[in-house]
């Protein structure tokens, strides 16, 4: 644990999380870079650790950042 921002505050990092995207070789996709646009226009799979097997964090934060995603 360390100190906070503020006198009597104490921060402990609990977890770090990480996303991945996975594509066949020679995909025509490409293998630069994929933007929030790009990843919105692309078909999924989704791998959840929720239970529900048709909607991830990303299905569920979309909407409030008023995008749309077309999968």
């Amino acid at each position: 644990m360390s100190a906070g921002a503020h006198d009597g505050w104490v921060r402990r990092k609990l977890f770090e999380d990480a996303f991945a995207t996975a594509q066949r070789k020679g995909h025509p996709r490409g293998t630069g870079p994929l933007d929030l646009a790009q990843y919105c226009a692309l078909s999924h799979l989704v791998v959840s650790s929720q239970g529900d097997p048709f909607t991830g964090f990303v299905d569920q934060t979309l909407p409030g950042w008023d995008i749309s995603a077309t999968w």
